[in-house]
């Protein structure tokens, strides 16, 4: 035991570097929302008002997982995919607000959805959409032969 009584811990301290830069690839699942809420506080305390996660292409669930974070996190101001010769979709690039900015009054997830490209939800309501009209389409070509 450690003075005060607190138990001593078996793991060792990992200290990783503040680049601007987080890969996720050598992280379990599990620890990643708390290593990604750690080091988005660690950034924004540092002055950092962008930093780059990898989190892997692989099935997406990991990326999701840390988008949803993202999305709610206070010092998050907006996020994207990064640019292609930086990962794509392997990676996010995190905009932060500054450690004295009040926290914004709507999700992250909203603030990037009102500007520019478009994000998973709405590419999906038009891949929906137009698969409908394919269908639809198809269906009508089908009937009327």
């Amino acid at each position: 035991m450690e003075e005060g009584g607190a138990p001593k811990s078996q793991e060792p301290i990992l200290h990783l570097p503040m680049d601007g830069t987080l890969d996720l690839h050598t992280f379990r699942p599990e620890e990643a929302a708390d290593l990604v809420r750690d080091y988005l506080e660690e950034a924004a305390a540092k002055g950092l008002r962008q930093v780059t996660i990898i989190h892997g292409k692989g099935r997406g669930v990991l990326r999701r997982r840390v988008r949803s974070l993202l999305a709610k996190h206070p010092r998050v101001a907006g996020f994207r995919d990064a640019d292609p010769a930086a990962g794509a979709w392997g990676a996010t690039v995190v905009r932060l607000h500054g450690p004295d900015a009040p926290p914004p009054s709507e999700p992250a997830r909203e603030r990037e959805e009102k500007g520019g490209r478009p994000t998973v939800s709405r590419t999906s309501f038009w891949l929906k959409f137009l698969a409908g009209l394919a269908a639809g389409a198809a269906l009508a070509w089908l009937l009327l032969r």
